[in-house]
């Protein structure tokens, strides 16, 4: 992850997560990269037929990461100010 990072901030993945054309963006960069995939339409047509699911379950996932975030947030700010 350390040596991805500096290309995840440069190229702004997160951000181009949000649509499908940037997941499928960030497909085909994945099958250029990988020896073992020659396609991403299977992965695109996956994500098409299962989006609403998808969708939930990351609305829920969210839904429990920000509070857990926000208390890890506040226990290194806590740890940090002790120093």
């Amino acid at each position: 992850f350390k040596a991805m990072f500096p290309y995840m901030v440069e190229h702004n993945w997160l951000y181009n997560y949000r649509s499908r054309r940037g997941i499928g963006k960030s497909l085909n960069g994945v099958v250029r990269r990988a020896a073992y995939l020659s396609e991403s339409d299977t992965a695109m047509k996956l994500l098409d037929s299962n989006f609403q699911l998808l969708q939930d379950c990351y609305r829920q996932f969210w839904k429990e990461l920000k509070p857990y975030a926000f208390e890890q947030y506040l226990l290194l700010k806590e740890a940090d100010g002790n120093n």
